[in-house]
């Protein structure tokens, strides 16, 4: 959904327009930001600090984003979504799971030696704000305090990928994106590594199968929470159930698989056949509102988090 604007000094979706006019096939795809409000993070973490907190949802797009969506969805044949919560933020789309490359992995467990060492605590906030930096950091000092040196704590942040992805090796926790709905790449990787994954999901942003759902991760919703699982699993034993994680990260994200189902989409669209496309009637409301320039935030969400953020000084 990035490449609209490609060329400064040509027409928006000139690209597109050329490949559709030469009777090309064309397949979008989106992995969330491009087509999600933020407003929904800002939502998710104003529950997570206090989770009886009454509040709108907010609206599906920014106004940026409508015109830009609908205009990918007048071009595409199919719209490409990374898991179901992300479906909904487009007029209609199919859901291809993100993949990982287990190669570069596969070579550093390989090369492994296991250590008897301490639990150690992997975070790597590549954007602090959607990561909700704040909540890990504020969680992992209380339990740094308790621990002192018998535990490591790992900020992964600035590096090289190939030099990343060696730190996430060890025995222990690793956390990604709390206080929002999802989890990202990092938790899928960690978690192959053989870390215990926690996160925030929230699974009533999904509808129908989606293998995020199962994927072996701890979830937590608030600070006491989040303070309280991590404490439980600081003081357990670790049991052995890397290989059992692993083999369902193999089975449902690796790039292998994940390529054979963009492979079976492009024949069949190929082929001519119609493929299964979820359509989301709450997008196409809102981009009715938006295009005959009524209110599309019916809910009030944004007066309501305004009134909100100013009592509490989060700005």
């Amino acid at each position: 959904m990035g490449g609209w604007k490609s060329h400064p000094e040509r027409e928006d979706f000139w690209d597109l327009q050329k490949l559709k006019a030469m009777g090309k096939i064309i397949v979008v795809s989106s992995w969330g930001s491009d087509v999600r409000n933020n407003s929904k993070v800002v939502y998710y973490q104003l529950k997570y600090e206090a989770p009886s907190i009454e509040i709108p949802y907010p609206p599906l797009n920014r106004k940026d984003q409508y015109l830009k969506i609908w205009k990918f969805a007048q071009y595409a044949d199919a719209m490409i979504h990374g898991d179901c919560e992300t479906v909904k933020h487009t007029p209609y789309g199919t859901m291809i799971p993100i993949g990982i490359d287990l190669e570069p992995f596969d070579a550093l467990l390989k090369e492994y030696k296991v250590k008897d060492e301490n639990k150690s605590i992997l975070y790597a906030p590549a954007n602090q704000f959607y990561k909700g930096t704040h909540y890990t950091e504020s969680v992992l000092k209380r339990l740094s305090d308790y621990y002192g040196d018998r535990v490591e704590i790992r900020k992964i942040h600035g590096l090289p990928y190939q030099e990343a992805i060696k730190k996430y090796l060890g025995r222990g926790a690793a956390i990604d994106d709390i206080a929002t709905f999802s989890f990202g790449l990092f938790a899928l990787e960690a978690a192959y590594l053989g870390r215990t994954v926690f996160t925030t999901l929230c699974k009533e942003e999904y509808f129908g199968y989606d293998p995020k759902l199962e994927t072996p991760v701890i979830s937590v919703h608030n600070d006491g929470d989040f303070y309280n699982k991590l404490m439980e699993f600081m003081e357990s034993e670790v049991t052995n159930q890397q290989e059992r994680h692993r083999e369902y990260i193999r089975k449902n994200f690796s790039s292998a698989v994940i390529a054979a189902k963009y492979k079976n989409l492009y024949e069949r669209l190929m082929s001519g056949e119609r493929i299964e496309q979820y359509i989301s009637q709450e997008w196409n409301r809102e981009f009715n509102l938006f295009i005959s320039q009524q209110k599309i935030d019916r809910r009030d969400y944004y007066p309501k988090v305004t009134d909100i953020l100013f009592k509490t000084w989060r700005f």
